[in-house]
């Protein structure tokens, strides 16, 4: 799961860094040059370097922040760099690092975390390849990614970034082109878009889906489009424009729960699917007079369906009961599996066979609990035949023969999805590819890992699908998304270089992960 916020960087106390963010706007103190060097220097310091990283200036109206252990008055510049949040006290020369606590409300610690700057901002080495299998590092985006994607041929690849750029990557020559900027199809958003969706269809028209927060308007709205592109000719064009070809608009979720419209593919049946996550943990209100109460929406917690010939589709509702479907892809028998991110309490995450017209549960029930772990989550409706999920028989993914779990480990947050065709390896062939995110509360340290998942060809004796999950990479960093190749390649995208468990410097999530391929082994010569 991507979270919503962004990193923000904040120079507090003397003064502020300049709005054009061309030199920081310093002003000189009366204290004395040790006291200076100790404190607002080490801040200076730091501020360059986190410049040098990519930070930006962006309008701090719309925010508010809060610092635990003291009054913290409002600045009126931040920087931005990916997706947390940083302040920077220049009279202590401190690093607080700080997260969205509610839209738009950040809230720092107290902790200094300035003598872990520099420490893990390069990349761990890479995990170990299965027997048999290769993995090389072919490129890192210059802001985290969300997307990869390609054309028919695999050599040009796109890799679309948090905000909505798109970038073209030549895996034979390793150049990388920006052949989209976000600015220049999204017009003056009242806040930064968050994209996450990256195709393209039998035409080869790319597609890409945006969510904007519109916090002009109370309650505020979501206001979700995917956007298409003429056909595109690999390797020649070096710009991309975007129009919209479908927008829908809804009350803007809560906090992190707003998971947005997220991934776009074009199915078998040469439609074009769209999964679009809920809008809270599990259906509750929230005490934010900006957020409308109400739970779910018509068009949230399901897979959406759109006919690529209509200029002005109609939105589908496929299925529904999905809290947040971040990966899916059919199979060779046209079958469609996703991936769907368990909720804040303790269920697993989920793999589900989707299919039209049905219900695979959320907000009613979750994975294959009997009983809902929150008080207030409604009974389903009268005549809503809710479908359980995937059974993981393990021994990797969280399940086992002696406990099966429906499907991953609670909060390991399973994403990128892809099926492995006749062109990969007998050991591969014919089996899902699934990386996890890994988690970020609770629990001991699990995820960041890419899974194998071989389908049963029979059923359990309850009639439900059971799956052997076997663990390929181990000790990623924040992957987020797959793509697999007609020649048999794997490409696997991190989001970051966070490691499992927050290792690293605290400003590695902020910055960029790997673009790795994996394939198979070249025979020794």
């Amino acid at each position: 799961m991507v979270r919503s916020g962004l990193y923000f960087f904040i120079l507090v106390g003397a003064s502020i860094w300049s709005a054009d963010c061309s030199q920081p706007a310093l002003a000189q103190d009366e204290r004395s040059a040790n006291a200076e060097e100790s404190a607002g220097s080490d801040a200076d310091s730091m501020l360059r370097k986190m410049r040098d990283l990519g930070a930006v200036p962006i309008n701090a109206e719309g925010y508010t922040l809060e610092l635990r252990g003291s009054k913290q008055a409002r600045p009126d510049t931040l920087m931005r760099l990916g997706t947390m949040y940083f302040v920077a006290e220049r009279d202590a020369g401190a690093l607080l690092m700080g997260f969205e606590t509610t839209s738009g409300t950040i809230r720092f610690g107290i902790r200094d975390v300035s003598s872990q700057f520099e420490e893990g901002l390069g990349f761990p080495p890479l995990p170990e390849a299965p027997q048999g299998l290769q993995l090389r590092h072919h490129w890192t985006p210059p802001v985290n990614a969300v997307r990869v994607t390609g054309d028919p041929s695999g050599r040009w690849l796109y890799v679309l970034t948090l905000p909505g750029d798109v970038w073209r990557y030549d895996t034979q020559t390793g150049q990388a082109l920006e052949v989209i900027a976000w600015h220049n199809y999204v017009a003056d958003p009242p806040t930064t878009p968050i994209a996450q969706g990256l195709c393209f269809d039998d035409r080869q028209r790319m597609y890409v889906v945006s969510n904007v927060r519109d916090t002009t308007v109370q309650p505020w709205i979501n206001r979700a489009t995917v956007w298409r592109s003429d056909p595109v000719k690999h390797g020649e064009a070096e710009r991309i424009d975007l129009t919209p070809w479908s927008s829908v608009d809804y009350p803007y979720g809560i906090h992190n729960f707003n998971h947005g419209v997220g991934h776009v593919a074009q199915g078998p049946d040469g439609m074009i699917y769209v999964g679009s996550g809920s809008r809270t943990d599990a259906n509750e209100d929230s005490p934010d007079e900006r957020i409308a109460n109400g739970g779910e929406v018509e068009l949230t917690a399901c897979l959406w369906r759109l006919d690529p010939d209509e200029a002005e589709p109609e939105v589908q509702v496929y299925a529904r009961g999905l809290r947040n479907p971040f990966g899916f892809d059919w199979d060779d028998q046209g079958r469609l599996w996703a991936t769907d991110n368990g909720p804040n309490a303790d269920p697993p995450g989920e793999l589900n066979l989707v299919e039209e017209g049905k219900h695979y549960g959320f907000p009613y029930a979750f994975a294959d609990w009997a009983q809902s772990p929150y008080g207030h989550t409604p009974a389903p409706p009268d005549g809503v035949a809710l479908v359980p999920p995937v059974v993981n028989l393990g021994p990797g993914g969280g399940g086992s023969a002696d406990a099966p779990m429906a499907t991953f480990s609670p909060h390991s947050s399973p994403n990128g999805l892809a099926f492995l065709g006749d062109a990969f390896p007998p050991a591969l062939a014919g089996k899902l590819a699934v990386v996890r995110f890994g988690n970020q509360i609770r629990t001991a340290p699990v995820g960041c890992d890419l899974l194998l998942v071989e389908v049963h060809d029979t059923e359990d004796p309850s009639g439900r699908i059971t799956v052997k999950t076997t663990t390929l990479l181990e000790s990623l960093c924040r992957p987020l998304d797959v793509h697999a190749t007609a020649d048999g390649r794997l490409f696997i995208l991190e989001h970051s270089r966070e490691q499992l468990g927050g290792r690293g410097s605290p400003i590695a999530p902020a910055l960029p992960g790997r673009l790795l391929e994996m394939s198979a082994s070249t025979p020794a010569p």
